[in-house]
């Protein structure tokens, strides 16, 4: 995954900064477990979405 700035900070703007990819790594984190846990349960999950932002 190539890395990347808002053209603000002198950056492209061409992939997530830094900031962004940590967010995505703790989304697909908490998904996993989330759909873990509810396999582990027997709960058929049909949909969820995490809606993460950073400041």
């Amino acid at each position: 995954m190539d890395g990347d700035e808002p053209s603000a900070l002198l950056g492209t703007n061409h992939g997530p900064n830094a900031v962004e990819a940590v967010l995505h790594s703790l989304a697909s984190g908490l998904a996993a477990r989330v759909a873990y846990n509810a396999a582990a349960r027997g709960i058929l999950i049909q949909n969820f979405k995490f809606d993460l932002e950073g400041a």
